[in-house]
C-alpha cells in the first residue's frame, strides 16, 4: 500500500505508519508493519531520544515499551496482536487501543492476559482484549490489600476467559474507587458463537470503599453469574446484565471474604435463573439496594424455584434489603422476592412486583408499600413523633384495620400500656377511659353546668363523680 504525502509524492506503508505514530499524543505508539514476513510489531517512542522496539512477538515488543521508564501512555494502532505471555502493566499507565478492531489476543495458556495487580491509576480504554479460551482471567486488577486505586476500564470489549473454576473477564478484588464505563464483558470465546466460557464477567471479593460500574448493553454469556460479589461495595448504574445461555444469575452474592453492599440503579437484568442470588458465606452482607430497574427471572416457565431476588443463606443473612420501584417479571413459579430461610433482617420495599408475589414469611422486620391488597404493610411497630394526616375526606376508608387493635397510651407511672380506643372484630368500637376525662379545656376546673351554655364535661372512672348532660338534653 502506498499513500500520498504533502508534496504529492507517494510514500510506502512503513514510512506512512511511522509518520502517524509520531502524531499520537502518547509516549509510545504500537503498530503492525505487514510489509515484512512475518509482520513486524513496532513500538516507537514519541519521547525525544527515546528507544524504539520491534520484533515479531507482539507481547515482547509491547512489554518492552511498557517497561521503559519514559512510557506513561501507550497507543495501539488497529490490528490483531498475538500475545504468548502476560502483559504486565505499571501504575499511572494509560493503555489506549484504537478501536474494536484493535485486539490483544492470548495465544498460549496463561493465568492472566493483562496483569494490573497491586497497581493504581491505571486506565485501559477501547479495543478488544481476548483471553481466547487460554487465559483464566483476562484483566486482573486484584489488590493484596484493599486500597483506593482509581483504576478504570473504558469502552473495551473483554471476552474469552477459559472455562475453569473462578475464571473471569475482569477481577477487581481489593479495589476501591474502581470505575468501568460501558465495557462489553462477553464470556464467549473470541466473543462469538453461543457457548458460555468464562464463569464470571466481573469478580469483586473485597474492597475498602466504593466501586462503580456503568455496564454496556452487551454484558452476557457467563456460565455462573455476570457478577460475583464475595465482599466489598459495588454500585451498578444503567446498562444491562444478560446472564448466560444456561442458568447463570445476573449477580451472585457469596460473602466469602467480607460482608459487602450492592446498589443497582436503572439496570436491565435478564436471567434464565435468578437476577440476584444470595448464598451462604462466612460473612453477612450489609445491604442490597435496588432502585428502579427491570428484572426478568426464570426465562423458561417451570417449577425451578428461581426469583428476582432469592436467598439460600442459612446463618449469615443479609442485613437490609431495599427496593424502590421498577418492573419485575418472574416466569418461574417462585415469588418475586423469595427466601428459603431469610432474605434479610430488615426490608423496605416499594411496589416492585409486576403481577408477582413478594414472600414476606421470614423477614424479621419489613415495610412494604403497595403490597397486593394493602396500601402499606408492616411487620414491626411504627413509631412517629410527628402527625399523621389523611389525604382524603373525613369518614373515608383510607385506613383499614383487621382483627383487634387499639389506640394505646403508655402509663408513665408503671410504663404499662392502656387502651384508649379499642376496636374488636364486631362492627363497633369500645371507648375505654382509664381514670381519664373528656372536657373543654377552658372549663376543666368547673363543677356545675350553670352558665356554661353548650360546654360539655364528662368524667368517667370514679363513683362519686357526676356525669353532666349536654345543656338542654337529659
Amino acid at each position: 500500500m502506498t499513500n500520498r504525502g504533502t508534496s504529492g509524492t507517494q510514500i510506502n506503508t512503513t514510512a506512512w505508519m511511522r509518520s502517524l505514530s509520531e502524531s499520537f499524543p502518547c509516549s509510545y505508539a504500537v503498530w503492525k508493519d505487514s510489509s515484512t514476513t512475518p509482520a513486524t510489531i513496532r513500538a516507537e517512542s514519541n519521547v525525544a531520544g527515546g528507544t524504539d522496539y520491534n520484533g515479531t512477538d507482539a507481547s515482547t515488543v509491547i512489554q518492552a515499551a511498557i517497561s521503559n521508564a519514559d512510557c506513561e501512555s501507550l497507543f495501539v494502532k488497529g490490528a490483531q496482536y498475538d500475545c504468548v505471555t502476560t502483559l504486565t502493566l505499571k501504575s499511572k499507565l494509560r493503555l489506549f487501543l484504537e478501536n474494536y478492531n484493535t485486539e490483544l489476543r492470548a495465544t498460549a495458556a496463561m493465568t492472566r492476559l493483562i496483569d494490573a495487580r497491586n497497581l493504581s491509576q491505571v486506565q485501559i480504554a477501547g479495543g478488544k482484549i481476548n483471553g481466547h479460551n487460554l487465559a483464566a482471567t483476562v484483566i486482573d486488577f486484584t489488590q493484596t490489600a484493599a486500597t483506593v486505586t482509581h483504576n478504570r476500564l473504558d469502552y473495551s470489549h473483554v471476552c474469552g476467559a477459559t472455562s475453569v473454576a473462578n475464571s473471569c473477564l475482569v477481577n477487581i478484588t481489593g479495589n476501591s474507587g474502581f470505575q468501568a464505563h460501558d465495557p462489553i464483558l462477553d464470556g464467549r470465546v473470541d466473543g462469538a458463537g453461543g457457548t458460555d466460557s468464562a464463569q464470571y464477567g466481573l469478580i469483586l471479593d473485597s474492597s475498602g470503599g466504593q466501586n462503580t460500574i456503568w455496564p454496556s448493553d452487551g454484558w452476557n454469556f457467563c456460565s455462573v453469574a455476570d457478577i460475583r460479589l464475595g465482599g466489598g461495595y459495588l454500585t451498578i448504574i444503567g446498562g444491562s446484565l444478560n446472564g448466560g445461555s444456561g442458568t447463570a444469575s445476573n449477580i451472585k452474592i457469596t460473602s466469602t471474604t467480607s460482608g459487602g453492599g450492592l446498589s443497582v440503579v436503572g439496570t436491565w437484568m435478564e436471567s434464565n435463573a435468578d437476577n440476584i442470588l444470595l448464598v451462604e458465606g462466612a460473612f453477612a452482607p450489609a445491604y442490597v439496594d435496588v432502585m428502579p430497574s427491570y428484572m426478568s427471572a426464570g426465562g423458561a416457565a417451570g417449577a425451578h424455584g428461581y426469583a428476582n431476588i432469592r436467598s439460600t443463606t442459612t446463618a449469615n443473612h443479609l442485613g437490609h434489603l431495599r427496593t424502590r420501584g421498577g418492573t419485575w417479571v418472574n416466569y418461574d413459579t417462585q415469588a418475586t422476592i423469595y427466601n428459603i430461610n431469610c432474605v434479610a433482617t430488615t426490608a423496605d420495599i416499594d411496589k416492585t412486583a409486576y403481577g408477582s408475589e413478594i414472600n414476606l414469611a421470614n423477614f424479621t422486620y419489613y415495610i412494604v408499600s403497595f403490597h397486593g391488597g394493602y396500601s402499606l404493610r408492616v411487620k414491626s411497630a411504627i413509631e412517629t413523633s410527628g402527625k399523621l394526616y389523611s389525604a382524603g375526606a373525613q369518614l373515608s376508608s383510607e385506613l383499614d384495620i383487621s382483627n383487634n387493635t387499639a389506640l394505646r397510651w403508655r402509663n408513665a407511672a408503671n410504663n404499662a400500656w392502656l387502651n384508649i380506643l379499642y376496636i374488636n372484630n364486631a362492627d363497633h368500637a369500645i371507648l375505654n377511659l382509664y381514670d381519664g376525662l373528656i372536657s373543654d379545656p377552658e372549663n376543666v376546673a368547673v363543677t356545675t353546668m350553670t352558665g356554661l351554655g353548650k360546654a360539655v364535661h364528662i368524667k368517667i372512672g370514679a363513683a362519686d363523680y357526676y356525669l353532666p348532660c349536654y345543656t338542654g338534653y337529659t
